[in-house]
């Protein structure tokens, strides 16, 4: 299997995600049950998702990805070869989270629509990290782990076929309780931000933290989650020209937090068994839950943990 390891890796934290469920020697512990019970990806493998090319708008972009439960568009020329692909996080960083945003300044685009206008091989990650549709299941979660990557396009002889995700593998895994507590696989050291706080500030925040969801406060209490969903989703359903007045960038990184925060959120419980909090999330379409005890936020679980739960020994 042909792999081209080139992925953008945004902070540490994915490190030391992807160190929780690696060996000594660097590889993951599969259990045999995985081994038995997943043979091939063609099950897994989402044939429908229209992947875009190189000269697709970025709004384009963002329609496709609001209607997905996963945050990755395939960018392909006309042979039907991946040249890259476009996440959430790229449009969160171009929109004014990170370094992609410098696009925006040094082309003067003011209007949030010239922006939107820009092809997406502007802010595509190229080069990622593929699998072949021949690949065995455990290879491709260990190309997931070792990378840091959700979702992978798949190839057969070199051409496009399909996306393998988190999500697909997380909703085919689960169903039962597996024996592994979510307080075994969730991340407690949870960064939150305040209500008050601005679109732009939490964008900063998910490119330098390198996460896609942050719990939202009001008076130390729980007031939502925002996620790179929410923001993608403002743009994608074209909501995002009814919000604003001036129709500006400047304008949309100014948007107050509480315009866009969801506020009905999945929550399971520390004790409670991954593959219940799985069906949880599958139930609700959410990739995530916020862990919840005594009416205190405790952590968050995200779909590759569920997975690293029940496919990791």
């Amino acid at each position: 299997m042909e792999v081209i390891k080139s992925v953008k890796v945004y902070t540490p934290r994915r490190v030391r995600e992807r160190n929780r469920w690696l060996r000594s020697d660097g590889r993951p512990n599969f259990r045999n049950k995985v081994h038995e019970r997943v043979h091939e990806l063609d099950p897994l493998l989402r044939k429908d998702i229209t992947p875009v090319n190189d000269s697709t708008p970025i709004l384009r972009v963002c329609e496709l990805m609001t209607n997905l439960p996963f945050r990755m568009i395939p960018v392909l020329n006309t042979g039907g070869e991946v040249l890259g692909v476009v996440s959430g996080m790229d449009v969160i960083d171009y929109l004014g989270g990170g370094r992609k945003h410098d696009i925006v300044l040094k082309k003067g685009m003011h209007l949030l629509y010239d922006a939107l206008k820009l092809p997406a091989s502007n802010i595509m990650t190229p080069d990622p990290v593929i699998a072949d549709i021949n690949a065995k299941f455990t290879e491709v979660l260990e190309l997931m782990i070792n990378y840091g990557v959700g979702a992978l396009p798949v190839l057969s002889k070199g051409m496009y076929v399909g996306i393998i995700s988190e999500w697909e593998i997380m909703k085919y895994l689960a169903g039962k309780p597996v024996g592994v507590k979510v307080r075994e696989v969730m991340t407690d050291d949870v960064i939150t931000i305040g209500i008050n706080s601005t679109l732009e500030n939490v964008m900063k925040l998910m490119v330098r933290a390198g996460i896609r969801r942050v719990p939202v406060t009001e008076d130390g209490s729980l007031a939502g989650v925002v996620t790179w969903k929410n923001i993608v989703g403002l743009i994608g359903n074209h909501r995002i020209f009814e919000v604003l007045n001036s129709k500006t960038v400047d304008e949309l990184r100014a948007l107050p937090l509480r315009q866009v925060l969801s506020r009905n959120t999945v929550r399971v419980g520390p004790e409670d068994d991954v593959g219940e909090a799985a069906e949880a999330m599958v139930r609700e379409g959410r990739g995530h839950a916020l862990v919840i005890e005594g009416n205190e936020l405790r952590g968050i679980v995200t779909a590759r943990d569920i997975i690293y739960g029940i496919v990791v020994g």
